[in-house]
């Protein structure tokens, strides 16, 4: 091509592109396709035209919009001041009205707090804990309420008041995962606590001593409790509204967005806790055996409290205010989820552990919604077994623990394990026969599920529920029948050795249950190929169990914190035997968790069975050659000619 005709051809989408490149309003698509069309274009100029005009003009243009490109990319330390002077307003002005909610919250829990203690002295007791009452009121009479806070070492105070706050707004942040209820529900038993521990000074006529004590620190540590609820409930609105993307998809988007007003609150958590380590000590009132008096004068102690309130009030309120007019933010952004791909599950093939451990989750997550309604049907059964484990056993085994008593109760909750499900000396034949049949159903009814949505051949409805029930829940009955005998008579060392082949057991009953075997034949069936893939099934075994380790501890854990406060106020002071409330309700946790997680394991080596037949018998291959010519007339199967 002549070098005239070429210009000629091009000449005016270059001057529009040369037009667009000065101005900043401009359409991003248009202006990019035009960038990657005068990129080929030089790339075509320097082949043919290398010493001519039009070469070093399209070279100059394309080096032009390249510098402005990356003149403009930030660095990492400018994108860390970016990040605290308007990524974080911008977060904090879009969660205005959540942090609204989260502060009207705290200020009605406080009242509550405030009202119940006025009603009954004894209140904070109950919230706190009758230890701290009595230390606190030997304080007073000695003349130093908020001697409290000048105990032990200056860094060991600051460490430990620091790993102690971390680790409330990080409970108070992730509670938010159950629809934003739960950061909430933190968020009013904490503030009951905070106008509890403020009243029961005021009613000492401390109430000036206190606050200018309290709030040292308080100024900082109270808002971070405060935003670290607005974070979690701006998180669990992504479960509540997700718009026109799915749930998933919507809690992705809102998971960063609370995570990163996480990251701006965790600077004011640290300097509290150094506030409250290193200065709060030094405000309160001469302490016994100190020849020097460490009383801040009142001028300064209302100085630093209300600079500290203002500081916070000024970066998490009116600074994003001030931000968001001078970049016109209206508060809506339009987040683009990453879309995948869905995932399809493929039965018939061999399969490594990654592969079936990947169609375990995302299974389960499918087939929850019907295995969930099953699992209702249980529940009642599940009250009945708790009800008659405790009947049966004396009480006087489950002390009253108290909640700072952390150790205590952990010995107490591993003690109630071995006793629900019938462990070390436990074994009593009733419950544990109830306790076999509830997991031999929830273990059916998953199997039910996933034979009605992934096989998909079986009806959802009545009929095919009892046809399968009939045919196929007596040979996971005595397979649960067995493990439970043997980890019955074990140690918790031999137990857990022999858990690690208890779902070979279960394989057995595979067969009959998902293969539509005869019984006899299936046992003997699932005894000769559950051993072909030992490796690969002591693999699964430790990949599943690891992670249910971590999702129990994850949604345990905070569950166990959240239940505390209500079952400490109100079980210990109201009920007549609390102990054996306080056994009841850790058992029912515990269980219905164990008994949600537990199917996960059943989907697994139901999984690696199917693996196993086709790596015996390649049924899937014989499937695809009963279909040959029937498909499409392109591809002779599905998934053939996709790559």
């Amino acid at each position: 091509m002549k070098e005239t005709t070429f210009i000629n051809q091009n000449k005016k989408k270059w001057a529009k592109f040369e037009k667009m490149s000065k101005t900043q309003q401009n359409d991003p698509d248009e202006m990019s396709r035009l960038f990657v069309e005068l990129t080929d274009d030089l790339a075509f100029a320097r082949t043919y035209y290398p010493k001519r005009s039009v070469r070093v003009y399209l070279n100059s243009l394309a080096q032009r919009v390249f510098h402005d490109l990356y003149k403009k990319k930030r660095t990492p330390l400018k994108k860390f001041f970016t990040f605290w002077t308007e990524d974080l307003p911008l977060e904090m002005y879009r969660a205005r009205w959540t942090l609204l909610v989260s502060f009207a919250i705290f200020t009605i829990g406080m009242l509550i707090g405030i009202v119940s203690t006025i009603d009954n002295e004894d209140f904070l007791g109950s919230v706190i804990g009758y230890d701290y009452v009595v230390m606190a009121e030997q304080n007073i009479e000695n003349g130093q309420p908020m001697s409290v806070y000048g105990h032990g070492s200056e860094e060991l105070s600051f460490v430990q008041i620091a790993a102690n706050n971390l680790m409330v707004m990080m409970i108070t942040f992730v509670l938010g995962i159950f629809f934003a209820v739960g950061s909430g529900i933190y968020l009013f038993f904490n503030s009951i606590m905070v106008g509890a521990f403020q009243w029961f000074y005021v009613v000492r006529n401390l109430t000036l001593a206190s606050f200018l004590t309290i709030w040292i620190h308080g100024a900082f540590e109270i808002p971070a409790i405060i935003l670290s609820a607005a974070a979690g409930i701006t998180m669990g609105q992504g479960i509540l509204f997700p718009g026109t993307l799915t749930r998933a998809q919507s809690l992705v988007i809102s998971a960063k967005r609370g995570i990163k007003m996480m990251i701006g609150i965790i600077p004011f958590i640290i300097m509290a806790a150094f506030i409250e380590g290193y200065a709060t000590r030094h405000t309160v009132v001469t302490i016994e055996g100190d020849p020097i008096p460490t009383e801040w004068p009142p001028a300064l102690k209302w100085t630093f409290i209300l600079t500290c309130f203002a500081i916070v009030i000024f970066y998490f309120v009116i600074y994003p205010m001030m931000v968001a007019k001078k970049h016109k933010f209206t508060g809506k952004i339009v987040e683009a989820p990453q879309f995948k791909e869905k995932h399809e599950v493929a039965l018939n093939r061999v399969k490594n552990v990654g592969e079936l451990f990947s169609d375990t989750f995302s299974t389960y997550a499918r087939v929850f919604g019907l295995f969930g309604k099953l699992f209702l049907l249980t529940l009642p059964l599940i009250g009945v077994m708790i009800w008659s484990i405790f009947e049966i056993f004396p009480v006087y085994q489950y002390e009253i623990y108290d909640q700072f008593s952390d150790w205590g109760r952990a010995s107490k909750i591993w003690e109630n394990v071995e006793v629900v499900f019938q462990w070390n000396g436990y074994f009593h034949l009733e419950p544990f026969i109830m306790n076999v049949l509830i997991f031999s159903l929830n273990a059916f009814n998953i199997l039910y599920a996933f034979r009605v949505i992934i096989t998909k051949d079986v009806e959802r409805n009545l009929k095919g529920y009892f046809k399968l029930f009939i045919k196929g829940f007596f040979p996971i009955l005595i397979a649960f029948v067995i493990m439970g005998l043997i980890s019955t008579h074990l140690n918790i060392g031999l137990m857990l050795l022999v858990s690690a082949i208890s779902p070979f057991i279960l394989m057995w009953s595979l067969p009959t249950a998902i293969a539509n075997e005869p019984f006899g034949k299936g046992l003997k069936y699932g005894i000769t190929k559950s051993w072909k893939s030992f490796g690969n099934g002591i693999g699964l075994f430790f990949a599943v169990s690891g992670t249910l380790i971590f999702i129990y501890t994850f949604v345990g854990v905070p569950l166990d914190i959240v239940m505390d406060m209500p079952v400490d106020w109100f079980v210990k002071p109201l009920a007549e035997n609390p102990q054996y409330v306080l056994a009841v309700i850790d058992a029912s946790t515990n269980l219905i968790l164990c008994h949600l997680l537990f199917p996960i394991f059943i989907l697994a080596f139901s999984f690696l069975f199917f693996s196993i037949l086709e790596k015996e018998e390649a049924r899937g291959m014989f499937e695809k050659l009963k279909s040959f010519g029937k498909k499409s007339k392109v591809y002779e199967a599905y998934d053939e000619g996709t790559f």
